[in-house]
């Protein structure tokens, strides 16, 4: 009876893995495609505008033709393979190298901060003005139509901002950059913690590390005074609680995993998609070791959510005097997410109709939320009649929010105003419409390496590890929330960040003969050469294909003409 049962466990375990990796396989799949074919370039005109554009598949073809030879060849060298076997093997020396590229990626972002000298717009603007009001005890941002009674999500980084505010002196934007510095280094340090936790080769925690510093949207984010990185730090601290629980089983880790997954979603509520991995995690754990502790862990962090707005609430109501409202309907954001834009965005790009709706209605959340709810219905029908329609809708947006190689962390940089002690000339050369538009076509042959990378992950890893599963899982669940929620490329960067490690394996896995010949038997692993074999088919059905029949099925090139009349017109007005 044991017996059965364990297989039965075993079994769901299997069931779990296999659909967990098939769905992430399509996914990653789907956005290659897309990455080989086209790049979303985010540009200063009406805001957020984005275009489409086809790109150069030879370009590809090359770049990761020469990766592939270039890794192959170094693999080969005894110095290489010497540096790998000590990295393996000596823990302290592991250790060191890493902290040493660990302060690297915290010195470029500190670096970029400087040179680029500038102050924030948009939200987090608002969040350190509505902070520093709260210090001179005015709380008029509770008003009816003022930001918080439409936005009271945004109450726990406005709290964090008035704390930074008052120890270090008002629109001290410097100390908040500083930590997400310190943020960004703990993002890549638990992800190799996590590497390490999953039982895989200290090696390629250090080349998740190294990869940190070229790609370099994770550094140009350090300037963004919002949630989004210091979120991500702690939400993947919850991860690696989480794992380390399930190795060894302390009720230490789960207390911090819960303490962290709060705090991030204090810092912002996107990381709700990051506690749903952790609780799909912690019942494959229950799978294979049921405990009752277990079971306490998974249902306090479920109720995280709860706390987490509890704890808002109190300490909002004991610095202000005021209770917070419900604020605009989250259901405003999926009714965006399936619109059409008239106003030089993408579809599904926010647009405002969650604040427009709110005040439209005179703040009746349930008035608002019927409102929402019946765009969404008709919106539903529209897709379900017009396959067609949905089919280019959805392509187009998702290209918009995943295929923006810089994922708006450059252009951020840009729409943000100067400092008043204003900034270098090779700053501002470096802030430019050429300088991005040059980064994004390097950082486009970085982001298809990431995606081949992480598929043949996925494909040639013989044991599937926790952390493949864990980042596999999230990654999956940002992909989903945000092809129905509002679209942004800011957004969807944190969840392709969890891609680096497991890209790493996958390339790992690449070079090592064993995976695809079996020396004792003297024959090929045929499972692992047929699955590479079509990997490597269907890019190259769509490289024989053509840039012009390629751009068509898809319609990947739709905004090129337009691209150009925007390039003509920055050239007249700057001459």
């Amino acid at each position: 009876m044991g017996s059965d049962s364990k297989v039965k466990k075993n079994s769901l375990e299997t069931i779990s893995n296999y659909i967990v990796f098939a769905l992430a396989a399509l996914i990653l799949l789907f956005l290659a495609v897309l990455s080989v074919g086209s790049t979303a370039m985010i540009t200063l005109k009406n805001t957020e505008h984005t275009f489409l554009l086809p790109d150069d598949l030879r370009t590809h073809f090359c770049t990761v033709f020469l990766f592939v030879l270039f890794l192959f060849l170094t693999s080969r060298l005894k110095a290489t393979r010497h540096f790998a076997e000590h990295i393996n093997t000596d823990e302290r020396h592991s250790d060191r190298i890493r902290w040493i590229t660990i302060l690297l990626i915290g010195v470029l972002s500190v670096a970029f901060i400087f040179i680029v000298k500038n102050e924030p717009v948009g939200d987090p603007l608002w969040i350190y003005r509505i902070a520093e009001q709260w210090i001179r005890r005015d709380y008029s941002s509770f008003d009816p139509g003022s930001y918080l009674n439409v936005y009271p999500h945004q109450l726990g980084l406005i709290l964090f901002s008035m704390i930074l505010q008052a120890v270090f002196g008002l629109k001290n934007y410097l100390v908040f950059r500083l930590i997400n510095v310190l943020a960004l280094c703990f993002i890549y340090k638990n992800m190799t913690d996590i590497s390490d936790l999953a039982g895989n080769r200290p090696v390629y925690g250090f080349f998740t590390l190294l990869s940190g510093v070229f790609f370099l949207p994770g550094i140009f984010y350090t300037t963004f005074v919002y949630g989004n990185l210091i979120g991500l730090s702690l939400s993947l601290g919850a991860v690696k609680r989480a794992v380390s629980y399930a190795k060894k089983e302390r009720i230490s880790d789960a207390a911090l995993s819960i303490l962290c997954m709060i705090l991030a979603l204090i810092a912002k509520s996107n990381y709700l998609i990051f506690l749903i991995g952790i609780v799909l995690y912690l019942i494959l754990v229950m799978i294979r070791k049921p405990k009752m502790k277990t079971l306490l862990y998974l249902m306090i962090l479920i109720a995280a959510v709860s706390v987490r707005s509890l704890i808002v609430e109190a300490a909002v109501y004991s610095v202000t005097g005021h209770k917070t409202g419900e604020g605009s309907t989250m259901w405003s954001y999926v009714a965006m997410g399936l619109s059409e834009n008239e106003i030089g965005l993408y579809n599904g790009w926010h647009n405002a109709y969650d604040m427009i709706s709110y005040k439209e209605h005179n703040g009746d959340v349930e008035a608002q939320k019927e409102e929402c709810l019946q765009k969404i219905r008709e919106r539903i029908l529209c897709f379900a009649s017009e396959k067609k329609y949905a089919v280019k809708f959805f392509i187009g947006k998702e290209a918009s929010q995943w295929n923006n190689p810089e994922f708006q962390a450059l252009w951020i940089n840009r729409v943000m105003t100067v400092s008043e002690k204003g900034r270098s000339e090779f700053a501002e050369n470096l802030l430019t419409e050429r300088a991005q538009y040059l980064f994004t076509k390097v950082f486009d042959e970085i982001q298809l390496l990431i995606l081949l990378g992480a598929l043949l992950g996925l494909i040639l890893k013989k044991e599937k590890d926790d952390l493949t599963f864990l980042f596999a899982t999230i990654f999956i669940g940002g992909f989903l929330f945000h092809t129905i929620w509002e679209a942004k490329a800011q957004y969807t960067f944190m969840y392709f960040l969890l891609l680096l490690p497991i890209s790493v394996e996958g390339f790992g896995c690449l070079i090592q003969k064993e995976n695809f010949y079996d020396r004792k038997e003297k024959r090929l692993k045929l499972k692992n050469v047929i699955l590479c074999g079509l990997l490597l088919t269907v890019m190259g059905l769509i490289l024989i294909a053509g840039k012009e029949k390629y751009g068509k099925i898809l319609n990947l090139d739709r905004d090129i003409a337009e691209y150009e009349a925007y390039l003509e017109e920055l050239t007249e007005e700057e001459n």
